[in-house]
């Protein structure tokens, strides 16, 4: 019987390419696992995503998900056991089958954490980083933050956490315990700018551009490519990345998770490289 594995998202789409990504990875070593979407509307309500999740854990063959927007949160709810990851960030991104139940974890923040510091080679010792959005990606983010500075014994005072809401950024700064809430203008202080909202932020309405040289920009959405935010970004002589290459670090830990396998990295970049 083929294992499943699986993104619990909505709306349903096909701009992911998660299924791509750890397809390619069974395929790479012969796993007789699959990929793919199911997709769980929230018009239903909580109860209505919490049924349908312990459906697909009943089914008995489902052995892992993938979880996004709008499901991170309300997802917890359901887990038997959580991560320490999970539990710090207040929202999961994956789901992991147990004879119990599922268990909750979170590869967002290591994941991000691997690709800031191995891939991108970004140092923050001594750097101001800031953040637009407070969500549940931006708390991993922050959390991926907090523990770069730890593992460096270098305390990160200046993690500046922009929101529409300050409240919000004020609360995510306390429960991760690091950063502080501040104005949209104070972001263009910072050396290093992560963007956890949808490529569709109207920035251009928050009024001052906030982008310069010697910047370097990172923007958690992959699809387009190239967002409004990133063009901006370039056009003021910041260097960009987008969330491509986060989407793979985050995902090579939940194949791991999954499988108790090393995950094949080079396999899995395959569907990414266009």
């Amino acid at each position: 019987m083929t294992t499943r594995t699986g993104l619990v998202r909505w709306p349903d789409n096909d701009s992911s390419l998660s299924p791509q990504i750890h397809n390619a990875a069974y395929r790479a070593l012969n796993l007789d696992w699959a990929y793919s979407a199911f997709p769980i509307s929230p018009d239903n309500g909580v109860e209505g995503v919490h049924a349908e999740l312990r459906a697909l854990w009943a089914e008995g063959d489902v052995r892992g998900l993938s979880v996004t927007m709008p499901h991170k949160v309300v997802a917890m709810d359901i887990c038997e056991s959580l991560s320490p990851a999970a539990t710090e960030i207040g929202a999961i991104n994956t789901l992991i089958r147990t004879p119990d139940g599922w268990r909750g974890d979170n590869t967002d923040g290591p994941g991000f954490a691997t690709y800031l510091s191995q891939d991108l080679g970004y140092a923050i010792q001594g750097k101001k980083v800031g953040m637009i959005g407070a969500g549940g990606a931006a708390a991993a983010i922050a959390w991926a933050i907090k523990h770069l500075s730890s593992t460096a014994k270098t305390e990160v005072a200046d993690l500046y956490i922009w929101n529409r809401t300050p409240e919000k950024a004020r609360d995510l700064a306390k429960q991760i315990g690091v950063g502080s809430s501040c104005e949209w203008t104070e972001l263009a202080e910072c050396d290093l700018i992560i963007s956890c909202v949808p490529a569709a932020f109207d920035w251009p309405d928050r009024g001052d551009n906030i982008f310069r040289q010697g910047q370097t920009l990172i923007d958690l959405t992959y699809v387009p490519e190239v967002t409004p935010l990133m063009e901006a970004a370039a056009d003021s002589g910041a260097q960009t990345h987008n969330g491509l290459g986060f989407l793979l670090r985050q995902a090579e830990l939940q194949f791991e998770v999954w499988t108790g396998k090393e995950a094949p990295y080079e396999a899995m970049r395959v569907p990414c490289l266009g």
